[in-house]
């Protein structure tokens, strides 16, 4: 679908597909692009990857994997503590 903007430039919008994590190391993905959809824990794994690669600076980068390793381990609930 293209849609003219107001300078002459157009926007095309592409749909590559839906993800969404459903919680306990799951999720869903239906990739448009590929053809193909994906549930369960291999969903999960690509989801968290595509997460991680649209991560822009390097302290992000760092900071969200360290957050997830720290959330594996300990939990989310803080209240335990």
């Amino acid at each position: 679908m293209d849609v003219a903007r107001g300078n002459g430039a157009s926007f095309r919008y592409r749909h590559f597909g839906m993800m969404a994590s459903v919680g306990g190391y799951r999720a869903v993905a239906d990739l448009k692009l590929a053809g193909w959809g994906v549930r369960g824990f291999l969903a999960w794994l690509f989801w968290r990857s595509a997460y991680f690669t649209y991560l822009m600076s390097t302290h992000n980068k760092i900071l969200v994997p360290m957050y997830w390793f720290k959330s594996f381990v300990f939990g989310r609930d803080v209240s335990r503590f």
